[in-house]
């Protein structure tokens, strides 16, 4: 079931080297996730399903249909997300959310950070059984507790929510974990030294990783915002003769064709770039 992920890997033309690890179900889990949230409209999803089918029939001689249903995943994940959120091309007064809280902003918002430090920790969870039995495993806990400390930072000063109290006794015995065993050895205050080094280097990236994640929500607002100017354009163009009907059908058309469009290139650049980059860094993968 995972194999459909390929085409994306032979797109970006990347993959992992000899003696790394394959990231290719964590990759296909969350690349969806990204993918119906930077969409995020369940009329463009019917909209990549249908070109899929359409395209699968067409090309029925092809032996790799990986693709074919790689976008049928992804494009579920779009119908699913425009679902829970109320849009289908645009945003409309009679199409309610099924989920309303999702029709918050700041909940959206809330919920990229929260996938960020879950996806991040993934990557340290990894490490610490990689690392297993080795004392250097109990730094990727005190990374994870460093993480989801940057959590509620992220949505105490962006989004003003209250900072739990227990947050600083985390962060603190994060902290101290990081020091103590990134490197230790025999002489405890050169490890303490190399763990520090590592603390202070990486310790700002955490905050700015987590905080990285709002992308999926300001993409996904951003084509929103997009739909809906092109629907007001049409309706203010109305139809009342076959000049201004055929106008807004074509302002429709071309309006809504252009966010599609550029909807795969958020896709390939955000939805790529945090498996890539955020994910893969704190997996201390290279891709080499």
């Amino acid at each position: 079931w995972v194999r459909i992920i390929e085409p994306m890997f032979n797109i970006i033309n990347t993959i992992p080297g000899y003696r790394e690890i394959d990231i290719s179900p964590h990759f296909l889990i969350f690349f969806s996730i990204f993918f119906g949230m930077l969409i995020g409209d369940a009329g463009y999803g019917i909209v990549y399903f249908l070109t899929a089918l359409i395209a699968q029939k067409k090309f029925k001689a092809l032996k790799d249909k990986s693709i074919f249903f790689l976008t049928y995943v992804l494009s579920s994940c779009a119908i699913v997300w425009g679902l829970l959120t109320g849009i289908f091309f645009g945003s409309h007064p009679w199409m309610k959310p099924m989920a309303p809280y999702f029709s918050d902003a700041t909940n959206v918002q809330a919920f990229c950070f929260l996938i960020g430090a879950t996806q991040l920790s993934v990557a340290h969870i990894w490490k610490f059984l990689r690392k297993l039995p080795s004392l250097k495993a109990l730094a990727d806990i005190g990374w994870i507790c460093i993480l989801w400390s940057a959590y509620f930072l992220a949505k105490a000063l962006i989004l003003n929510f209250a900072m739990p109290g227990f947050i600083k006794w985390v962060f603190i015995t994060g902290s101290a974990l990081v020091i103590l065993f990134t490197s230790p050895m025999k002489n405890i205050f050169a490890g303490i030294g190399a763990g520090l080094g590592d603390f202070l280097l990486k310790l700002v990236n955490s905050f700015a990783d987590i905080v990285s994640y709002i992308r999926l929500f300001a993409v996904g607002l951003a084509g929103v915002a997009i739909a809906d100017s092109f629907n007001q354009i049409a309706i203010s163009i109305g139809a009342r003769d076959i000049l201004s009907g055929l106008l807004s059908v074509f302002v429709l058309f071309a309006g809504h064709t252009l966010n599609l469009v550029m909807g795969i290139l958020a896709i390939l650049v955000h939805g790529v770039r945090l498996n890539v980059l955020e994910f893969s860094g704190h997996l201390d993968m290279e891709w080499s």
